[in-house]
């Protein structure tokens, strides 16, 4: 269980879209501690809800702030899955619903130049304790998120913090990501990306030292169209959402593909 929630981590950690530094179009896989702003989502306007394949839903406020996230937008059980809130310009709390009635209240802490510094739970309510993610402080440099420590001090493990880093190339996009344990000078995961291709719309990612080889198709305006997984050199299935033929809207928002549609309602100017 150890090894697959640090897997998972990683992961997650690893493929979320870029904050403001540079734009998503030019490097995609850049890193994000949490997507919270319109811009994090590839989102521009002045966004009210964006509802994505008649599932999920997020609604912002007018500064462009995620405020709520719904499940099962048009089903009878329409459900608020996650909330946040932003009391000052350097705290963020979050509100997880769960099942069987649970709830995880969090805080992201964010420094001067608004980059989360440090996430922390602050309490639950009827959740499994592996459920429950440890604090993790987080360093950038240049306004890059260089590395994610995470303390598992209150475990009974050989090491008292988990470590992922973050390495760019000289335009600022992502070509590494490392995890390793404080007591250990060998990796466990090692994931690194190939941008050679980028002119083309594409870039090769090699997960798990190999394990996974995922070739990705981007379009210029930063949306992932299409991708190959190769799992020990077999043909897997893809591992995103891809959009096939997408379309958008008079601002530049994603809004029709192959496989379902983006619908959005604005606040009035």
């Amino acid at each position: 269980m150890k090894y697959l929630s640090t897997f998972i981590c990683l992961i997650i950690t690893s493929l979320v879209i870029a904050q403001n530094n540079p734009l998503i179009k030019e490097a995609p896989l850049n890193p994000i501690v949490l997507k919270y702003k319109l811009e994090h989502f590839n989102l521009v306007g002045n966004i009210e809800t964006a509802t994505l394949n008649n599932s999920f839903q997020l609604q912002f406020n007018e500064d462009g702030l995620l405020v709520k996230v719904y499940n099962n937008v048009y089903d009878a059980d329409k459900k608020l899955t996650k909330e946040y809130k932003y009391p000052n310009k350097t705290t963020i709390l979050e509100t997880k619903y769960e099942e069987e009635n649970g709830i995880i209240n969090s805080k992201y802490t964010l420094n001067n130049d608004q980059n989360i510094i440090h996430y922390e739970v602050l309490d639950t309510k009827n959740i499994p304790d592996y459920y429950i993610l440890d604090p993790i402080t987080y360093e950038y440099k240049d306004q890059l998120l260089i590395k994610a420590t995470t303390d598992k001090s209150k475990h009974n493990y050989n090491f008292k913090s988990e470590i992922t880093t973050y390495k760019y190339d000289n335009k600022k996009r992502l070509i590494q990501t490392s995890l390793l344990y404080d007591n250990e000078e060998d990796i466990k995961f090692r994931n690194t990306y190939d941008y050679s291709k980028f002119n083309e719309g594409k870039i090769l990612f090699l997960k798990n030292n190999g394990y996974y080889q995922i070739s990705q198709d981007y379009n210029s305006k930063g949306t992932l169209t299409y991708e190959v997984v190769k799992e020990n050199g077999y043909k897997a299935n893809p591992l995103s959402i891809i959009y096939r033929n997408p379309k958008y809207d008079e601002y530049g928002n994603l809004s029709t593909f192959n496989d379902g549609e983006y619908r959005y309602t604005y606040f009035k100017k």
